[in-house]
């Protein structure tokens, strides 16, 4: 999904540089370590640094009762924000679609599968994002008008377009990565 030069300086100027550079470092990163480490930064931004420690850092115990929380909360308030979304008659079918999408990555994150369910989980966070805004969200100058509206919203959209595309990361990267962007959205 990558960022144009455009929104990259719109960024620079809204985002604290710590984070701007811990985003850097997490999508280049291989060493676990500095992944985590990079990952606790955006996890402070949104609200969630000590449920994303678990998350990433528990006990296997405590890892899987935290994501089945997770997955619970971002299905259901997920869900509930899609269905309470008022949107145009054209945009109807995008919206009933967005609803099967996510009972199917749910369904794969709850088996595990993170890698196979990426590219699907991050369409199924932006085309949220489309239907939240509409037409406006698709414009070049959504990401200031996100940051000057919500800064921790418009802080969320530029990680969630600073993610490739594809990847070739490692199962445990690719978990951390969605469990950000489920996080946020979980608890917006």
């Amino acid at each position: 999904m990558h960022n144009s030069d455009k929104s990259n300086k719109i960024y620079s100027q809204y985002i604290a540089k710590e984070l701007l550079d811990s985003l850097a470092v997490f999508l280049e990163s291989t060493d676990k370590d500095e992944i985590v480490k990079n990952a606790m930064v955006i996890a402070q931004e949104f609200g969630g640094s000590k449920d994303i420690a678990i998350l990433i850092s528990g006990s296997e115990d405590e890892k899987s009762e935290a994501e089945s929380k997770l997955l619970m909360h971002f299905h259901n308030n997920l869900k509930l924000l899609v269905q309470k979304t008022w949107v145009e008659k054209s945009d109807e079918t995008i919206k009933e679609q967005l609803l099967v999408k996510l009972d199917t990555i749910c369904n794969e994150l709850s088996e595990k599968q993170y890698s196979q369910s990426y590219s699907l989980v991050l369409q199924v966070l932006n085309d949220a994002v489309l239907l939240m805004f509409g037409a406006v969200a698709k414009s070049d100058d959504f990401a200031e008008y996100a940051l000057r509206i919500d800064p921790g919203f418009g802080t969320f959209w530029w990680f969630l377009h600073s993610l490739p595309k594809e990847q070739n990361w490692s199962t445990e990267k690719v978990k951390i990565a969605l469990v950000l962007g489920m996080y946020f959205l979980a608890n917006y």
